[in-house]
Order: C-alpha cells, then sequence, then structure tokens
C-alpha cells in the first residue's frame, strides 16, 4: 500500500492512542511506503505510540503479503477517496475483516455490515468507535468477512469474461 496523507493514516494513528488511552493491546502494523511515511514516524513519535505502531515498510513478497492478511485481526482503510483498491480485494481474498471508508468505488462493492464495517472520512472518533465495536463484536465481524470472501470469489474468477471479451 501507499503511505500518504489522504490514505487517512494521521487520523488512523490518531485512532491508535485513543485506543491505547482506552487500554486495549494490539499492534498496529503500517504497511506500505510513500511521501507521508515520515511525517506518519513523526506522528508515531509526537503521539508516543511507537511500541504500539510496526513499520513493514514495502513488502513485495506474496507470501510475506498473504501472512500480514492472515495474521491480522483487522483491515483498516480510512480513505479519503480511491477507485477500488486492490488492498480490499486482498483483504477479502484472505479473509480478513474489513473497516473502511465508503468513499469512490467502495460503495460498489462493499456493503456496511455485510461484508465490512464503515467508518466516516477524516474522523478519528469514528475510527475509535468501529474498532471497539469490532472488538466487541467480533463474531458479527468474523461473519462479515466470510461474506467478504464470498464476495470477491465472482470478482476473481478466472474463467470470468474480460470487459473487452464481454464487449
Amino acid at each position: 500500500g501507499r503511505v500518504e496523507a489522504d490514505k487517512g493514516v494521521e487520523e488512523l494513528l490518531q485512532a491508535v492512542k485513543l485506543l491505547e488511552q482506552k487500554k486495549y493491546s494490539f499492534t498496529l502494523n503500517l504497511v506500505g511506503n510513500g511521501g507521508f511515511l515520515p511525517k506518519a514516524k513523526e506522528i508515531i513519535n509526537k503521539l508516543g505510540i511507537a511500541n504500539t505502531v510496526c513499520i513493514k515498510g514495502t513488502v513485495l513478497d506474496p507470501a510475506q503479503v498473504r501472512q500480514l492478511y492472515l495474521d491480522a485481526d483487522l483491515y483498516v482503510l480510512p480513505t479519503y477517496h480511491e477507485g477500488f483498491p486492490r488492498t480490499l480485494y486482498e483483504a477479502m481474498i484472505f479473509g480478513t475483516p474489513i473497516i473502511t471508508t465508503f468513499v469512490g468505488g467502495i460503495p460498489a462493492i462493499m456493503e456496511a455490515g455485510h461484508n465490512c464495517l464503515e467508518i466516516m472520512p477524516k474522523s478519528v472518533e469514528s475510527i475509535v468507535d468501529t474498532v471497539e465495536y469490532a472488538i466487541n463484536n467480533y463474531a458479527e465481524l468474523a461473519e462479515c468477512a466470510k461474506n467478504a470472501s464470498k464476495t470477491v470469489v465472482p470478482i476473481i474468477d478466472a474463467d470470468r469474461l474480460s470487459h473487452a471479451a464481454h464487449l
């Protein structure tokens, strides 16, 4: 992924601080590289959350990418705008429960309460509230992850005609 301001990284880091203050114990894996990474590191240090945030950087090995999704309890994407992000497809494929904003093309496939949980763009409070909900209702979120995996199967079906072939 890309670590950019418009991916909602700052709000996510602020949410981490608030969740820590509420005594939740977790690790945020920040995966990717980008122009906002130096600023993200500053924010992490300023907020004192360096023991909670693990910066993974760019991960290109497919086996490592797969393992990151499989090991994750949640995939959080607080982006401001998108087409449809590849990382959501990946989380769906690997059955990682998703929390995301509904911007750009995301609501064309994602359905709040069915295959993900929705957060509001640029809202630290929305991230905190939704992560807390996910923690306290993990069985429901696990069902969302199953539904997300079912949602993505027809999209990645190798036998599906390409757009050009379909036309």
